[in-house]
């Protein structure tokens, strides 16, 4: 088992706990007021639910960055090479999260109600599955 050291192993273990957590009755009863998309991305039911596809309110980001440092969502000088996801694409100087299975994070941002539950799980499915040679316990 390969040993991570990162600031936000914590946040991916509860993050894949949500996912897999989440039911079809909050997803059905979501309150997404005020989310709007971002860039042209951002589901705003999985922002609302997870914190899903924004800097802003990743909670992984968030542990690493710091809320000040993230409060305008501005990319362009921030370092993300010390999340946890950077382990798996050490060549992505910036959005490492969006390669780490990239067809799972995908699914979660084209999701509509009816196929979210499934790609939360599938996205915490892949997850597990990329972290599963390091010393990470999920459960």
């Amino acid at each position: 088992m390969k040993k991570l050291i990162f600031k936000n192993i914590p946040q991916l273990i509860a993050l894949v706990k949500r996912y897999e957590s989440i039911t079809q009755e909050e997803i059905d009863n979501a309150d997404i007021t005020g989310i709007e998309t971002y860039h042209g991305r951002l589901n705003p039911l999985a922002n609302a639910l997870t914190g899903f596809g924004k800097m802003t309110t990743c909670t992984l980001c968030i542990a690493i960055l710091g809320e000040d440092a993230i409060k305008e969502d501005d990319a362009s000088s921030l370092d993300c090479s010390k999340c946890v996801y950077h382990e798996l694409q050490p060549n992505a100087y910036k959005y490492s999260c969006i390669e780490v299975a990239k067809e799972t994070y995908d699914a979660i941002d084209k999701s509509s109600e009816v196929d979210l539950l499934k790609a939360y799980r599938n996205r915490a499915k892949a997850i597990r599955k990329a972290f599963k040679e390091y010393d990470i316990n999920f459960d």
